[in-house]
């Protein structure tokens, strides 16, 4: 059977992270550096290969796999982007230690409440304390 040549043979592994790559040539995005971006792209190229453990013909490539493999590229790099930023977040001493305030602030008989969680704690301490399983120092 014959045929055009780009419905008869299929682009390699290189082909396909070369072609991935180049859409991604003009990348500058501070929270993800290129490097990244190359890692995020073998990554996807590789699940696109194993999920049909081929890439089909130039044709079909062109018309499904390279917008399916973009397309998982930006999630996973979204992905990235808001892991790296729970991170930043948690590291925080400032946040961590307003988080802290807000939950656990006791009254201090003036417009500032109880924090959030206070009521809780205080009554689990002092039934420990009650119950005598509270270990003194």
């Amino acid at each position: 059977m014959e045929g055009p040549w780009y419905e008869q043979e299929e682009p390699t592994h290189e082909y396909v992270m070369k072609d991935i790559k180049t859409s991604f040539d003009s990348w500058n995005y501070s929270q993800v550096d290129l490097h990244t971006v190359h890692k995020i792209i073998k990554k996807c190229v590789d699940i696109e290969y194993n999920q049909y453990k081929s890439f089909g013909s130039y044709r079909g490539y062109a018309t499904f796999g390279h917008c399916s493999i973009l397309k998982n590229v930006k999630i996973h790099i979204d992905e990235h982007i808001r892991q790296v930023a729970r991170e930043t977040i948690r590291k925080n001493s400032i946040l961590i230690n307003w988080v802290n305030h807000i939950l656990y602030r006791p009254p201090n008989g003036q417009e500032e409440k109880e924090g959030i969680r206070y009521k809780r704690v205080k009554s689990n301490f002092e039934s420990l304390c009650n119950n005598k399983k509270f270990i003194y120092l």
